[in-house]
C-alpha cells in the first residue's frame, strides 16, 4: 500500500543519524568516545554493531528543540514503529540491544555494555584487572574520578552556528572530588555503565516507547528478550543472506497482459499447457488460466532463474524493494504479503525497462528476448530506482 512506502521513507530519515533525533553504537558520533575511561579513543576504532542506532542523548544541542517538542518527535516515531509492526511492515532499522531493552521496561546493566561501545567494555576487564593486582597503586595508574566528561552542543543564538564544550558530569552528588579506587571500582563501573545505557537516554526511550505502545497492547511484547524484539522490528533474515525465492514464487500471481495473447494468437503460437504448480497465470480481470502463450512460460521460468540463480543476495533484496517498497520478506513468508506479489508480462519495445506500482505490489515486465537481456533490464531498472513514487 501507499502507506508502506510511506512508513518505509519516514522511518528510514527519522533514524538517520544524519537527521539528529538517532546516533549509531560504536560509531564516530558514539559519546563513549569522549569519556575519561582509558581507550576511549580506541572507541571510534569500534565496528561491531555499526549501523544498530539509539536516541542521541544530544539531540536537544543538535536539533535546537525545546524539550517537549522534541519528547513529542520520539514518540511519533514510536508509534510509526507500533503501527508497522501492527501491520507485519519490517523495518530497515537496527535498534541497539541496550535501546531494545528499555522498550521492554528493562533497565541495563553492566554486562550490557558490550553492546554499546565494546572498548568501554573491555576498559572495565582492565580496571578490575589493575585494582586485583596493584590496589595500592590503582589511584595513580588510572587517575579517575566518579565522573564522565561529554561533549555537548550549543546553538549560538541569532545564528545557526553550533558551538561544541566539554562538559564533566559527577556521576553522584561530589563524584568530581571522589577518587576511584580499588575498593569501589566496582560501583564506578556500575554508575558509567548506568549512565550511558539507561541516564542520558531515558526521557527519549520513554517517550518512543509511550508512542509505541498507544498503538500496540504492551502485553504482546513483553514475553519477548531484546533479540525476538528485533526480529519483529525487521525480521530475522540478514542483509546479506538470499530470500527464500522457492517461496516468492509459490505465492506470486503471474498475470499476462491482453496484447500478449493477441500477439501470441497472430503468430499462430500455441497456448501450452503448464503443470508447474509453483507458476499460477491468470488475466487481467484476475481469472484463473490453465494455458498460457509458450512465450509467457518462458519469460516467466527465465524471470525466476534469473533472480535465483543470477542474482546476488543484494539484487534479490533491491527487486524486492523495486516491486514492493520493503526489502525482506514478510516475517512468516511471502504467502503473508499484502497484496501477493504480482508479474505482470505486458506488451510494448524489449527496450523498456521494467516498471513497478509498488502499492500494489506489481512489477510489470516487457517479455524480454532471453535471460541475458532480461537480466540487464531488470538490473537497470533496480539500481536506478527511486522508492515512494508510482509507476
Amino acid at each position: 500500500t501507499l502507506f508502506r512506502s510511506f512508513m518505509f521513507q519516514a522511518c528510514r530519515q527519522g533514524f538517520s543519524p544524519d537527521l539528529g533525533l538517532f546516533i549509531e553504537a560504536n560509531g564516530s558520533t558514539d559519546p563513549s568516545a569522549t569519556t575519561s575511561h582509558p581507550n576511549a579513543a580506541a572507541a571510534n576504532s569500534n565496528n561491531l554493531l555499526v549501523g544498530s542506532v539509539y536516541p542521541n542523548p544530544d539531540a536537544k544541542g543538535r536539533l535546537k528543540c525545546a524539550t517537549p517538542d522534541l519528547l513529542e518527535r520520539y514518540r511519533v516515531l514510536g508509534m510509526l514503529v507500533g503501527k508497522a509492526m501492527y501491520d507485519g511492515i519490517l523495518l530497515e532499522v537496527n535498534f541497539a540491544p541496550f535501546f531494545r531493552n528499555l522498550l521492554l521496561g528493562r533497565m541495563n546493566t553492566v554486562t550490557d555494555v558490550a553492546s554499546y561501545d565494546t572498548q568501554l567494555y573491555k576498559s572495565f576487564g582492565e580496571m578490575r584487572r589493575v585494582a586485583a593486582e596493584t590496589p595500592d597503586k590503582f589511584e595513580e595508574i588510572m587517575g579517575l574520578y566518579f565522573t564522565v566528561t561529554t561533549v555537548k552542543h550549543h546553538h549560538v543564538q541569532g545564528s545557526d552556528t553550533i558551538r561544541t564544550t566539554n562538559e564533566e558530569v559527577p556521576l553522584l552528588a561530589g563524584g568530581e572530588s571522589m577518587p576511584v579506587t580499588a575498593a569501589n571500582v566496582d560501583a564506578y563501573i556500575t554508575l558509567v555503565a548506568d549512565y550511558y545505557l539507561n541516564r542520558t537516554i531515558h526521557r527519549f526511550a520513554m517517550a518512543f516507547r509511550e508512542g509505541m505502545f498507544e498503538v500496540l497492547e504492551e502485553s504482546w511484547i513483553k514475553m519477548f528478550d531484546s533479540n525476538e524484539l528485533q526480529v519483529l522490528f525487521r525480521g530475522g533474515d540478514e542483509e546479506d543472506s538470499g530470500l527464500d525465492v522457492a517461496d516468492w514464487r509459490r505465492n506470486t500471481t503471474h498475470t499476462v497482459s491482453p496484447e500478449i495473447i493477441r500477439a501470441a494468437a497472430t503468430a499462430a503460437n500455441t497456448n501450452q499447457q503448464h503443470n508447474n504448480p509453483d507458476i499460477r497465470f491468470e488475466t487481467e480481470e484476475g481469472e484463473h488460466a490453465s494455458s498460457m502463450p509458450s512465450i509467457a512460460m518462458r519469460v516467466v521460468n527465465d524471470f525466476w532463474y534469473v533472480v535465483e540463480h543470477e542474482f546476488t543476495p543484494t539484487q534479490q533484496r533491491s527487486l524486492l524493494q523495486f516491486a514492493t517498497s520493503m526489502r525482506r520478506a514478510p516475517l512468516l513468508g511471502f504467502s503473508h504479503m499484502t497484496p501477493k506479489f504480482n508479474l505482470m508480462l505486458v506488451g510494448g519495445s524489449v527496450d523498456q525497462l521494467p516498471t513497478a506500482a509498488t502499492c500494489f505490489c506489481m512489477m510489470k515486465m516487457p517479455c524480454y528476448p532471453d535471460r541475458n537481456v532480461m537480466k540487464e533490464k531488470l538490473l537497470m531498472a533496480i539500481e536506478g530506482a527511486t522508492t515512494f513514487e508510482l509507476a
